[in-house]
C-alpha cells in the first residue's frame, strides 16, 4: 500500500507500509525519478538477512532502479546533507562557541602564554616603559596582561564578572573589577597607561565616545591610550572574511574607523605597527595621548 505523508519541512514522503516492516523514503530526495525518496529503516530485532532481500527485490520490482542506482542516489543523498550541516554551523558563526567558554578554557585557549607574549606583552614592553608605570587594562578578561606590571601598579576591569572573578583568583594580589557602567572605578589624572586589547571590536560605535571621554579624564598628563585591535585592509579580503566569521566582536573596523574615536576626542595618535597574527589575523597597533 502507498500511503503519502509531508515532512516536517514540507517535504512529501513516500512510505510502502509491507508484512515485514515498514520501509521508508523519508529523507531521499536526490535519487531518480523511478525511485525518488527510497530509504530502508530497520525495526528493531526485525533485521535479519534474509528478510533484507525480500525487502530490496520488492522495492526494486516496484521503482524499477537497479541496487547501483539506490547506492549512487544514497551517496548523492549523505553528501548533500553533510554539506547542509555544515552550511548551517557556518551560518551561526562559531562565535556562539565563547561562545561558551568557561573563563577557564578560554584563558587557556584564547589566551596562551606563548601568544600572549608574542603578540601582546613583546610589542608593547618594546615601545613603552613599563617600570612603576600605572595602568588600567580595559577589558582585561581572564587578566593574561597583569604580570606585566606588579600588583599594586595593575587595575582590570571586564564586563563579564566571571572572567574579573577567575582572574582574582588566578593572579591574587591584582586588582580585578567588574565593569557595570561607562565610569570607570579611577580617580581623575591617576594612570599612566590605558591598555585596550582586542575591546573595542566588541563595542559598537555609538557607545564608545563615553569610555574614550573617561580615559581622558583618568589619565595622567603624558599618559597613554595603547589599543590592539584587529582590522579589516582592502589588501587582504580571505582575512577580513575569516575574521568576521570567526570572532565574537561583530564591530571589527578598518584601521582609519580605530584611529577616529580618539582623533574625534582631540587625541593624537601613532600607529606603533601592523602585523599578521597567526596567519589570518590583521592586528593594528597604535597609540593616543590627549
Amino acid at each position: 500500500m502507498m500511503i503519502k505523508k509531508r515532512g516536517s519541512e514540507g517535504l512529501d514522503f513516500s512510505v510502502i507500509r509491507c508484512p515485514v516492516f515498514v520501509y521508508s523514503f523519508a529523507t531521499v530526495t536526490a535519487m531518480p525519478s523511478s525511485c525518488a525518496g527510497l530509504k530502508v529503516r530497520s525495526p528493531p530485532g526485525r533485521n535479519s538477512i534474509g528478510q533484507c532481500d525480500r525487502l530490496r527485490q520488492r522495492t526494486m520490482a516496484h521503482t524499477g532502479c537497479s541496487t547501483s542506482e539506490i547506492n549512487r542516489s544514497r551517496a548523492r543523498i549523505n553528501s548533500n546533507r553533510y554539506r547542509t550541516i555544515i552550511s548551517k554551523l557556518i551560518s551561526r558563526r562559531v562565535n556562539s562557541i565563547d561562545f561558551q567558554f568557561s573563563p577557564g578554557l578560554y584563558h587557556r585557549f584564547v589566551r596562551p602564554k606563548w601568544l600572549t607574549k608574542k603578540y601582546i606583552h613583546d610589542p608593547i614592553s618594546m615601545h613603552f616603559p613599563l617600570d612603576r608605570r600605572s595602568v588600567l587594562d580595559f577589558g582585561c578578561g581572564t587578566g593574561a596582561n597583569c604580570t606585566m606590571v606588579s600588583p599594586e601598579f595593575y587595575v582590570g576591569v571586564d564586563a563579564d564578572d566571571r572572567r574579573t572573578r577567575f582572574a582574582s583568583r588566578l593572579h591574587p594580589g591584582y586588582t580585578f573589577h567588574p565593569l557595570a557602567s561607562e565610569t570607570l572605578p579611577l580617580d581623575d589624572q591617576s594612570i599612566d597607561y590605558v591598555w585596550i586589547i582586542a575591546v573595542l571590536h566588541h563595542i559598537p560605535c555609538d557607545s564608545i565616545p563615553a569610555y574614550v571621554k573617561e580615559f581622558r579624564r583618568i589619565l595622567k598628563p603624558g599618559g597613554r591610550v595603547i589599543v590592539m585591535e584587529p582590522f579589516l585592509s582592502d589588501r587582504t579580503p580571505l582575512s577580513n572574511r575569516f575574521m568576521r566569521w570567526w570572532d565574537r566582536g561583530r564591530h571589527i573596523r578598518g584601521e582609519d574607523g580605530y584611529v577616529k574615536f580618539f582623533a574625534d576626542h582631540q587625541f593624537s595618535c601613532d600607529i606603533h605597527q601592523k602585523f599578521r597574527k597567526c596567519f589570518l589575523y590583521n592586528e593594528l597597533f597604535f597609540s593616543a595621548k590627549p
